[in-house]
C-alpha cells in the first residue's frame, strides 16, 4: 500500500493500482501551486546539471577549444535550451520573464543557436517558439483585457 510519501518521490510516479489523476491535485489552488512547484524543480535541475549557479538571467562562460587560454563564450540558459532543444525549460524561462533576445559574448541569440542545432527540423518548436512573441497571461490578465 501507498503511502503519502510515496507521492512526493516523483511527480510523475504511478504505483501498483493508482492512476496518473490520483497523484494530481484537483482543485484550481493546489493544481498551480503543484504545477509551480514542479516547474521549479525542472528549472533547478537544470541549471545545476548545466552549471548555472547564479540563476536563470546569469552567464556562465564556455570554452570554445580544448586549449585552456582560448576565448570562453558567455552564455545563458535560455541558450543551453535553446540548443538542446528543451521546449519545456525554455516555455519556463519565458515565463519568468527572461529576455528571448538576449546575446551571448559572441552576438548569438537563442534562435541562432537552435537553428544551429536544428537537424532535420529536431527544433522546430523551439524555433516556433522563440520566432513568436510570447505573452503568457494568468486568468486576472486575461479578463482584464475585455
Amino acid at each position: 500500500m501507498a503511502t503519502s510519501a510515496d507521492h512526493f518521490a516523483h511527480p510523475f510516479a504511478v504505483l501498483a493500482g493508482e492512476s496518473v489523476k490520483d497523484l494530481v491535485p484537483t482543485n484550481g489552488k493546489a493544481f498551480r501551486k503543484w504545477t509551480q512547484q514542479n516547474e521549479q524543480d525542472a528549472l533547478d535541475e537544470f541549471l545545476e546539471e548545466h552549471k548555472f549557479k547564479r540563476g536563470i538571467c546569469a552567464p556562465r562562460s564556455k570554452r570554445s577549444g580544448w586549449i585552456p587560454f582560448m576565448h570562453k563564450e558567455k552564455i545563458y540558459p535560455i541558450h543551453v535550451a535553446a540548443k538542446l532543444g528543451k521546449c519545456d525549460i525554455l516555455r519556463i524561462l519565458l515565463r519568468a520573464q527572461v529576455d528571448s533576445n538576449q546575446k551571448t559574448s559572441d552576438g548569438r541569440s537563442a534562435l541562432d543557436m537552435a537553428r544551429e542545432a536544428d537537424v532535420n527540423g529536431s527544433h522546430r518548436n523551439v524555433i516556433a517558439l522563440l520566432q513568436q512573441p510570447v505573452m503568457f497571461l494568468g486568468v486576472r490578465e486575461l479578463m482584464a483585457m475585455k
